[in-house]
């Protein structure tokens, strides 16, 4: 069981992850479909390395230590579910809109993670059968929701639309959960330097397939590049790094029931850096999902056996 400063600690982490993951979808945004390519594979890259030279400089063992995740099923299962889960976070973006795919993000964090760690690993049962959990759930789904289509920021799903939304939830769902098990063995920067650089692999293959090697990275210009790597270094290095490290300290729900702010920080972000106009029904959603969060913590939390965090 954790003090009420170490929950704060962790409960601003999950908070600062979650701010740094809602600038993704505006940045996707920003550039154009032709080096959707480039957007799915660099930003893995950038932020894989990082973790890669962490992981490398901690336990003292080398590049092949670091990468040892690669040689285990898991490990190639996590990179398998990270490039899955980012080609659907890129393609919903591109059809849906940024603050839908927000959305999904939102339930497979704030409802199948708790639910699958419950159910395959009968795990969180403190945490998620107290009412106020779900309370806090509602509250800061309901607020989420409520900036979104106060904002008209939900884009109708039909067709092909829905075929690549569906999947979402539970890709982000088991992706992460999997990443927070397997950390209670193995450092979690292991895990995602390894997950991250396979799926970069697969990403730039299947690029390159898909669209030949004149095809990919495509025509990106110098501020291009800065985007992907500010993508890489926010929301595949800062990111996961705070989110995994809250769910260090805490239990992977907490910090995934935070992520509930995620679709309000995009929709601001989209306000403020491509211009859209909300209503003020908009507005009153931010302190309702932050208030949501605030429940969620309230009691007692449990905390998984430590691995050793990025420092």
């Amino acid at each position: 069981m954790t003090n009420f400063s170490s929950r704060r600690e962790a409960a601003t982490l999950a908070f600062l992850a979650a701010i740094l993951w809602a600038t993704y979808y505006p940045f996707v945004l920003w550039l154009s479909p032709d080096v959707d390519g480039a957007v799915l594979a660099f930003p893995f890259l950038f932020g894989g390395l990082p973790f890669l030279v962490v992981a490398a400089r901690r336990t003292g063992g080398g590049w092949a230590d670091a990468l040892a995740p690669l040689r285990t099923r898991e490990g190639l299962l996590a990179g398998v579910l990270l490039v899955a889960m980012q080609a659907d976070v890129v393609v919903s973006t591109r059809l849906a809109g940024a603050v839908t795919t927000a959305i999904l993000t939102l339930l497979g964090d704030v409802a199948l993670i708790p639910a699958m760690n419950l159910v395959l690993w009968n795990e969180g049962r403190e945490q998620v059968m107290r009412p106020v959990f779900w309370g806090g759930v509602a509250v800061a789904t309901f607020g989420g929701t409520l900036s979104i289509v106060g904002g008209g920021g939900v884009t109708g799903l039909s067709g092909t639309a829905w075929l690549v939304a569906l999947p979402l939830p539970f890709l982000v769902g088991a992706y992460f959960l999997l990443v927070a098990r397997l950390s209670r063995t193995t450092p979690t920067e292991h895990l995602v330097a390894s997950a991250s650089l396979l799926a970069f692999a697969i990403a730039a293959v299947g690029a390159v397939l898909l669209t030949g090697i004149g095809g990919f990275p495509g025509p990106l210009d110098s501020r291009g590049w800065v985007l992907l790597v500010v993508l890489g270094v926010t929301s595949f290095f800062l990111g996961p790094w705070f989110f995994f490290e809250s769910a260090r300290r805490l239990s992977v729900v907490v910090p995934a029931v935070i992520n509930a702010t995620i679709p309000v920080f995009t929709l601001l972000f989209v306000v403020v850096l491509l211009g859209t106009t909300v209503a003020w029904v908009a507005v009153l959603g931010v302190p309702l999902a932050f208030l949501g969060g605030a429940l969620a913590l309230m009691g007692p939390g449990t905390r998984s056996t430590p691995s050793s965090p990025p420092t």
